[in-house]
């Protein structure tokens, strides 16, 4: 995709959190197109009426499998999970893909905004005060 400036592999992305750019496009041999950002998210989860800063996450901005539906995005998924991070899909437009990240108990945040979904935030939620979105 680029030869003057190799891609970063997502275990070199994710290596120190604190380490700038906080976003890049991912050289992973499973997708054709990775695109994602690291640090906090707003979030604001249905029916409960409070805003949430979700620390520690991976927002998965853009991806496109190169073979879809072998299981990529799950692996990249349980990767990540794995690694103590939280995940946040944004703007998910296949109603077929946003069945099964409910199926596999992904929770639907952020309803106003469109379809996003998060996994993994047991202990990555902190309330948000008001003014610091």
């Amino acid at each position: 995709m680029n030869d003057v400036c190799p891609l970063p592999t997502i275990d070199e992305f994710l290596s120190d959190p604190a380490l700038l750019p906080s976003n890049s496009y991912i050289n992973h041999p499973d997708f054709a197109s990775l695109y994602v950002r690291k640090g906090k998210v707003g979030i604001s989860i249905d029916g409960d009426n409070a805003f949430y800063w979700c620390d520690k996450c991976v927002t998965i901005a853009n991806i496109t499998a190169r073979n879809p539906g072998q299981g990529a995005f799950t692996a990249l998924a349980e990767e990540l999970m794995h690694k103590g991070w939280a995940i946040y899909v944004e703007n998910v437009n296949s109603p077929q893909f946003r069945m099964g990240l409910l199926k596999k108990g992904w929770t639907q945040v952020n309803c106003s905004s469109g379809f996003m979904f998060l996994n993994n935030h047991d202990g990555h939620l902190l309330p948000m005060q008001i003014g610091t979105f």
